[in-house]
């Protein structure tokens, strides 16, 4: 969070006051969801990334604490058609900590012409 806007932080606090504890229930099961898909029983998820009939472009920040290097190089391993561009000192929320660059970043690989 240290490298965003005051204004974006205020946000987040905003909505993460607002949230609505009643509707844990529905993160906890999508968390847990996750989380088995990751560790548990990647299978379905691999075999869905590798059935995958479009490339993509996978963008990473190398100061990323949830997507380790290790997961995209066995992510690269079985889709070499991917594209991968890795963002120095930037972490998991490229969106958010670098609006810009990612939009152009994006915008370009689609072929998008951008002011």
């Amino acid at each position: 969070l240290s490298r965003l806007s005051p204004e974006m932080t205020a946000l987040i606090g905003e909505e993460l006051r607002g949230a609505r504890p009643e509707r844990l229930g529905d993160a906890v099961t999508a968390l847990s969801s996750a989380l088995r898909a990751m560790f548990i029983d990647p299978r379905p998820v691999q075999a869905a990334i590798a059935g995958a009939p479009a490339s993509a472009l996978v963008l990473w920040g190398d100061e990323d604490q949830l997507v380790t290097r290790i997961t995209l190089e066995d992510l690269l391993r079985r889709r070499p058609d991917w594209e991968l561009r890795v963002f120095e000192g930037y972490g998991h929320l490229l969106p958010v900590e670098m609006p810009d660059e990612y939009a152009r970043t994006v915008g370009a690989w689609l072929g998008v012409d951008q002011p």
